[in-house]
């Protein structure tokens, strides 16, 4: 009785390894690594908090100097934007934008901020675009900063002072 119970074991236990081997595994959740010079930005796209909050991020995610995260969804294929910290500011500007092509064939793609930069590595599984243009301040848009002649102010007549440059 206990030969034909291990039997069973044994045959069942082949059957549910056949079962997995015939699942395809996606792997599209992407390690990203930051070897830059300072502190990045991550936004996911496909974050469900980042979907329709009409512009504004609900998730970031902190990824230090020489650490990695881990983001997306093994299903889904990732698009996400990198920010790097600006130095001598708090400022975080885009860097690149990154859209996943086609899933990793050997796990989950990992890649570096260098990689990006560089176009090598596991990049040729993303459509990678370089964000040269940095946000501009809302201030340098307001109307009274496009014309600086508004604040030019004419020299008194009486002025001594003033008429020693011509």
């Amino acid at each position: 009785m206990t030969l034909l119970n291990k039997k069973r074991k044994l045959i069942a236990s082949l059957n549910a390894l056949l079962f997995i081997a015939n699942i395809p595994l996606q792997a599209c959740m992407t390690t990203f690594f930051n070897d830059g010079a300072g502190t990045a930005l991550l936004l996911d796209h496909n974050n469900p908090q980042n979907k329709n909050n009409l512009g504004v991020p609900g998730s970031l995610i902190f990824v230090p100097k020489n650490t990695s995260r881990r983001f997306g969804n093994a299903h889904e294929k990732s698009n996400f934007t990198i920010y790097a910290k600006q130095p001598k500011s708090n400022a975080f500007n885009p860097m690149y934008q990154a859209v996943q092509n086609e899933c990793g064939k050997n796990g989950n793609p990992f890649i570096k901020l260098s990689d990006l930069k560089n176009k090598t590595g596991e990049t040729k599984l993303f459509t990678v675009t370089h964000i040269n243009t940095p946000q501009s301040s809302m201030v340098r848009e307001l109307p009274s900063m496009q014309r600086a002649d508004i604040y030019k102010q004419e020299p008194a007549e009486h002025c001594s002072i003033c008429s020693i440059g011509k």
